[in-house]
């Protein structure tokens, strides 16, 4: 399963699944289906937890069905699944997110 050749055919197939749940889910919620986006972000994560793109999406999805509690923790598990496995801090675009959300001060920590 750790094949060289093998690792390149997985990640590109990792790309191409990130790109359509976030083509999709953008798509559900500029038509307002935000629950069923919803469900499709949290179920990406379930296969790629590193995903930013959908926590700002998940995020975004709980703001809009006014539910702040679960965009806070989404925020939060962002930070801490990005920190344990990368040990890096959210982008800026995420970042940005929680702050236009009103999740995070602008100069605060996380």
């Amino acid at each position: 399963d750790e094949e060289p050749w093998l690792m390149a055919v997985r990640e590109g197939w990792r790309r191409r699944f990130l790109q359509a749940v976030a083509q999709l889910g953008e798509r559900l919620e500029q038509s307002g289906a935000h629950e069923p986006a919803q469900r499709l972000y949290q179920r990406a994560l379930e296969a790629e937890p590193l995903a930013e793109t959908n926590h700002r999406g998940l995020m975004r999805c709980a703001h809009a069905l006014n539910d702040p509690a679960a965009a806070f923790s989404t925020c939060a598990r962002c930070r801490e699944v990005l920190s344990v496995v990368l040990a890096r801090e959210p982008s800026a675009e995420t970042e940005a997110l929680a702050h236009a959300l009103g999740l995070k001060e602008r100069q605060s920590a996380w």
